[in-house]
């Protein structure tokens, strides 16, 4: 268990560290890298497996692009490392240093959303703050199985000079593939009972921001690749279609939903209990949350199989598939229709529709139709109430997985009125030029659980810097001195919270006036693009539609007046709100805020409409109280 806790938690801080310096290439200098080879070789074996070489070579142009030096390559049961060698050049070709595959630091036994992964991960670094310098990579992997046939993704968020997808399978293989507007048709040759075809693209444009777009979907530049039938174990899977595939699912994993006489007799009470069906889906929700937690424990296939819903039950534990299989069979057995289903979530790329694959779905869920509504729950989220699904979950393809009626559906989505941030703050100008604040929040929906999933697992100290930097967007000027909030329950949907701190430096004199700035209230502050729709081709990314709902009191010092403050403003349209209203009397400022966006993306045909909108609000929302003696 400590081991399993420290390889965690060298783990989390690998990708933190991957995500952030990723984070500064997005909005850091022109090229801070560059991929000059970027090339797959792929042979499939027989129908079900397959041997794929990578190799690719990068300039480091500075410290910005030095996450490019750090290669995490993924093993499973199913996927298995055979080689690896990497090399570092000085700026004159010089060999500096050289990893092979021992060199490589070995991490196993994480849990996490993947539906269909007992992964282990090899992570290989170098280290250098001499710049430029260059490095390769060339590593081979074995797939046991083309359950999941990787997409092709050869753009990178740093420019990409040359890059080559070579896929070789014998004449009779059969096997579709789709690719996205920019990548053109492959060479295509036959020698020897062997196909080969070969995409080769030059000068890759960078990828720009769009987390959690598909690249498929919104013309990225991939290629999908689909067998006509998938083998896993002893299961057979037919890919041409949606509902081929959910049959092929249900197969393997229909005799996972078998209850126990302990099961049964536990269900009995809780249907006891119940007056209404959605009560008997709450009820049970709470009980297994209390009685079980997510663990990822895999053999053989169990990284694709559910583990039989008694056994979940007896154990106390399981992944996201063991859960589901587990709510499934019991609210099945209370007899609702409950259905078992696959996730692609969100910040894993949305499913192409059009393109029967499984390669995307990482995650398992629920729904059961409950007097007459149906109802999305996902088990391994016991801060979530059923109805409820945490962002990565909402808006997404889902894979309903059923012997008649499998299909792909979308799961619900969210509006800005359920994601509902409702702060109350209370401001204290000090003479120092400082501001001692107070702080109330109030927060709904996925908010809440950003907040209660996020937070709640670090330390004290953390929480303060969290809070700080990641979730609230406060700006760093922002110096919290306490922190307090409730524990929530799974059926409480508001979670409160207080936080006591102050600003050092918020007061400015301007000749005899002073200046009270207001703008690290902004929660929208770290949000706001400044892009050119000439060039962006993505989509622009909301994560998901909220709304803040301020209301800040500024308790002015003695002698101290308001000499000019926001004028009263309201503009809504389709892309979202701002409303801003400001009255003084005597020595209390009131200021009333509503800021809240409606879509979950904006696309770029949209972007007339959404400069319209920051058109409307820019200045606005820059607050600002200008004081003089009363």
């Amino acid at each position: 268990m400590k081991e399993s806790k420290l390889l965690s938690l060298c783990l989390t801080t690998l990708l933190i560290a991957f995500a952030f310096n990723a984070e500064l290439v997005l909005g850091g200098s022109d090229d801070d890298a560059v991929f000059l080879e970027r090339n797959v070789n792929c042979e499939i074996k027989g129908s079900n497996e397959a041997e794929t070489e990578y190799y690719e070579k990068i300039e480091v142009l500075n410290r910005d692009g030095d996450y490019l030096a750090l290669k995490i390559i993924w093993e499973s049961s199913l996927l298995e490392l055979k080689d690896f060698s990497a090399r570092l050049y000085d700026a004159n070709g010089e060999l500096v240093k050289e990893l092979e595959k021992d060199d490589g630091k070995k991490l196993c036994g994480f849990g996490s959303y993947e539906v269909y992964a007992d992964y282990c991960y090899n992570i290989f670094a170098f280290s250098r703050d001499i710049y430029p310098y260059t490095v390769e990579y060339s590593y081979k992997t074995k797939r046991k199985t083309l359950f999941q046939w990787p997409d092709w993704r050869p753009q990178s968020y740093v420019p990409v000079r040359h890059a080559k997808y070579t896929l070789t399978t014998d004449d009779d293989f059969v096997f579709d593939y789709k690719s996205s507007d920019m990548v053109p048709p492959p060479d295509t040759i036959s020698s020897d009972g062997k196909k080969i075809y070969t995409w080769e693209l030059n000068d890759v444009p960078e990828l720009e921001e769009g987390d959690y777009a598909s690249f498929i979907e919104f013309g990225g530049i991939a290629i999908q690749f689909a067998p006509a039938e998938y083998k896993l174990g002893g299961y057979k899977f037919d890919g041409s279609s949606w509902n081929k595939l959910s049959q092929g699912n249900y197969i393997m994993v229909h005799e996972c939903f078998e209850l126990s006489d302990k099961q049964e007799k536990f269900m009995g009470k809780i249907v006891a209990e119940s007056e209404t069906e959605k009560e008997i889906c709450r009820n049970l929700h709470r009980r297994l949350s209390e009685l079980s937690r997510y663990v990822a424990i895999h053999t053989g296939i169990g990284g694709w199989q559910p583990h039989k819903s008694r056994d979940t039950f007896e154990r106390g534990y399981g992944d996201c598939k063991d859960l589901s299989s587990l709510y499934v069979s019991m609210l099945r057995f209370a007899g609702l229709d409950a259905k078992y289903v696959l996730l692609s979530t969100r910040d894993a790329g949305i499913t192409d529709p059009d393109f029967p694959s499984l390669a995307r779905f990482n995650h398992a869920i629920l729904f059961a139709v409950a007097d007459g509504d149906t109802l999305w729950i996902d088990p391994t989220r016991n801060d979530c109430d059923i109805g409820e699904l945490p962002w990565q979950d909402e808006n997404t393809y889902a894979l309903v997985v059923d012997p008649m009626s499998g299909c792909l559906l979308r799961t619900d989505s969210s509006t800005a009125e359920e994601n509902l941030i409702v702060r109350k703050t209370e401001l204290w100008p000090q003479k120092n030029r400082s501001v001692d604040v107070k702080m109330e929040y109030y927060l709904t929906g996925n908010p809440r659980d950003l907040f209660s999933g996020g937070i709640a697992a670090f330390s004290e100290i953390n929480r303060h810097n969290i809070l700080t930097n990641n979730i609230f967007e406060l700006c760093d000027k922002f110096l919290v001195d306490s922190l307090d909030f409730p524990k929530v329950e799974i059926d409480q949907p508001v979670q409160k919270l207080k936080l006591y701190g102050r600003i050092r430096s918020a007061v400015h004199r301007i000749g005899k006036k002073q200046i009270l700035d207001l703008t690290f209230l902004d929660y929208e502050s770290k949000k706001k693009h400044y892009i050119d729709p000439e060039t962006y081709k993505q989509p622009l990314e909301y994560l998901f539609p909220k709304k803040l709902v301020d209301t800040v009191i500024v308790h002015l010092p003695d002698g101290k007046t308001v000499v000019e403050m926001p004028d009263t403003t309201r503009i809504e349209d389709s892309i979202g709100v701002y409303k801003i209203c400001c009255q003084v009397s005597d020595s209390i400022v009131l200021l009333t805020r509503e800021v809240g966006n409606y879509q979950y993306r904006i696309m770029p045909e949209g972007f007339s409409e959404y400069f319209d909108h920051r058109d409307k609000i820019k200045g606005i929302d820059e607050l600002y109280l200008k004081l003089g003696n009363r």
